[in-house]
Order: C-alpha cells, then sequence, then structure tokens
C-alpha cells in the first residue's frame, strides 16, 4: 500500500525519484521517472541510456553538471529530453552520498516534468515581447504607473523626446516632467483618472534640457489583481498650436488691413 501510494503520489506531481547504489552498480528509477522519460519499466538503467535520453543540445551540458556534482557540487538543473518525437523539459535534483574518503557510494535524486511551465514561461516570453514590441512602435508617448507615482512602464518614444535615459526615468514620477505652474493640472488629472476612471489634459511636457513640448495627453484607470493603475498616452500637438497661431496672426493681420482700408 505504501508503495502504490507513493507511486499515485509521484504521478500526481509529475515528479519521479532515483536510487544510486555504487557497490551494487544499481540505478533505480521509481514508475513515474520511466513514464517522464518514455522508458519501458523492465528497462535495466545506467548513465549512458540516460543520457541518450537527452536532446543532444543539453548532453554536454547535463554532463558537466553531474561531474561536478561527483565533486560535490550541488546538482540542481533543468533541460530537454526526448520522448519519442515529443520533446520536454524536466528538472533534476540530486543529493549524492560519499565515504569518508570522498569517494561516491550512492546517492538520491528527483525528475520532475515541467513541460508546461516551461510552455508558459515561452508563451509569457514571447507575449511581452510583442508587447514591447508594439509598445516601443508607437509614434506617441506611453506611460504605465501606480497611484503612488513611480513610473512602471513606457516606451522608447517617451525616452528620446524628454531626453531621460532608461535608468534616469525609471527614478521619474509624472509630475517631475512639469513645470511648477502646470503640475497641480497634471496632478488634477491623474487623481481624476484614478477617481473617475478617465482624464485628458493640454500641457506642456518639459525635457530634461527644460525644453517645453505642447502635448495632449489621455489616461484611463485599469485594474490588475485588484490594483489601480494609469495607463495613457501623449500626443504632439505643438505643430497644431503653431497652424493655429499662425491662423491667429495672419487673421489679425487681414483684420487690421481691412480696418485701416475701411478707416
Amino acid at each position: 500500500e505504501r508503495q502504490h501510494d507513493l507511486n499515485r503520489a509521484q504521478a500526481v506531481a509529475n515528479t519521479g525519484s532515483w536510487r544510486l547504489d555504487i557497490r551494487h552498480d544499481e540505478l533505480l528509477w521509481s514508475d513515474e521517472t520511466y513514464q517522464i522519460f518514455g522508458i519501458p519499466r523492465e528497462t535495466k538503467m545506467t548513465y549512458e541510456l540516460f543520457l541518450s535520453s537527452i536532446c543532444p543540445e543539453d548532453r554536454e551540458y547535463v554532463d558537466g553538471k553531474w561531474t561536478a556534482a561527483l565533486s560535490g557540487e550541488p546538482y540542481d538543473i533543468e533541460h530537454r529530453i526526448l520522448v519519442g518525437n515529443e520533446v520536454k523539459w524536466v528538472r533534476e535534483k540530486a543529493d549524492l552520498e560519499f565515504d569518508l574518503e570522498g569517494k561516491l557510494i550512492g546517492g538520491f535524486g528527483t525528475v520532475q516534468d515541467i513541460t508546461k511551465r516551461k510552455q508558459a514561461e515561452e508563451n509569457l516570453l514571447r507575449e511581452k515581447t510583442f508587447s514591447e514590441t508594439t509598445i516601443n512602435s508607437l509614434p506617441s508617448v506611453f506611460y504605465l504607473f501606480k497611484e503612488d507615482g513611480k513610473f512602471l512602464r513606457w516606451n522608447r518614444n517617451f525616452e528620446k523626446v524628454t531626453g531621460y535615459s532608461t535608468e534616469e526615468f525609471s527614478e521619474l514620477s509624472p509630475l517631475d516632467l512639469f513645470d511648477s505652474e502646470e503640475k497641480g493640472l497634471v496632478a488634477s488629472a491623474i487623481h481624476r483618472v484614478f477617481t473617475e476612471g478617465k482624464a485628458e489634459i493640454e500641457a506642456n511636457l518639459l525635457s530634461k534640457n527644460g525644453k517645453k513640448m505642447a502635448y495632449y495627453f489621455t489616461g484611463v484607470r485599469m485594474l490588475d489583481d485588484n490594483v489601480p493603475y494609469l495607463i495613457g498616452s501623449g500626443i504632439d500637438i505643438s505643430e497644431r498650436e503653431q497652424a493655429e497661431e499662425i491662423l491667429r496672426e495672419t487673421t489679425n493681420f487681414l483684420n487690421n488691413l481691412f480696418d485701416y482700408a475701411n478707416a
């Protein structure tokens, strides 16, 4: 019953075990270890057979780690194995036993199937890479921060526009990018986002060298595990303002000319 329960527990955990006895030249695998490697239970295991089941790209790494473990270094590694046409990821740990002269006499280890975790990590990495690429391709400035102030994410365009490096930007708060005359306006807009869900303003973004740039900002509140964040973007409207200023000056000139001509 105890053996049955142990086998069942290992199957549930996707974790097998092995036992090495150098004196009797035995390498014993549990049922779940055979299952993970896709090797028939009746097979007599050897180190060479174990190595042959590892992906060719990982064999030298695993062999090197095992050799180091024989000298007393910790053995806790992740690598790929071939099971038919399928590639699996496993995590292996070992606790080796040595005699008083430092000679290996045996050991105990575990093998865990971590394929699903690795696939999830790879999917997350692909999503993150896609997200970063998308964010950095935006012509507008993009930002994300919590209510306590510090920027959590921003795109490269925001760094380029303001002139701050990545390290410098990580220490900034949103209000650091505006002069004293507009901090109150920006702080009020941030407060509206976190209390009302959305806000839009026009304000002059302040670069590292003191240059002011007219921007139209919009921000919305989002929740992640019930933690509120502000996510937003800013669009350069200086050209629009320049065009409106030229239009105003032209209109004033024509009006003055009209008044002069009809005086």
